[in-house]
């Protein structure tokens, strides 16, 4: 999903497949998880009303859209799910063996299936794996 040859936003309509509650869950969740990494990585400033903005806004969609709250008990789990990965994959990233550390880049990006999910919801397994097939991909940052 982060290929630099990708744009995230028209991907992420493409995910949606008309559904512009889905797509508004996304683009916040995407923006949500793309300034925590900012704000952990430390590689990209975050002032105060950016962090206050996308956190705000991400709690908005996740109280007021119908999407997230009708299909919460799918999604809340891939998310837990994601968080998860990316906590294992700082770890992953501190081991001296270079499998670990590979691993490491992979499992940072599980918040991939968040999308993923979302493009089972709206248009079923066929589309949910024309998405994957077409959009998931992982970015690999420098390793020293």
């Amino acid at each position: 999903m982060l290929s630099y040859t990708v744009n995230v936003f028209e991907a992420l309509k493409e995910i949606a497949n008309g559904n512009e509650q889905a797509h508004s869950f996304m683009r916040a969740f995407y923006i949500w998880v793309q300034t925590q990494d900012d704000l952990f990585d430390k590689d990209k400033p975050v002032t105060a009303a950016n962090l206050a903005t996308t956190n705000m806004n991400l709690l908005l969609e996740v109280s007021n859209n119908p999407f997230y709250r009708e299909n919460s008990n799918v999604l809340l789990p891939v998310l837990m799910s994601a968080s998860l990965a990316w906590v294992a994959s700082e770890d992953f990233a501190k081991r001296e063996g270079p499998l670990d550390r590979l691993s490491s880049q992979v499992i940072k990006s599980q918040y991939q299936d968040v999308f993923f999910q979302v493009a089972l919801l709206v248009g079923g397994i066929d589309h949910c794996l024309a998405m994957q097939a077409k959009f998931r991909s992982y970015y690999f940052d420098q390793t020293p």
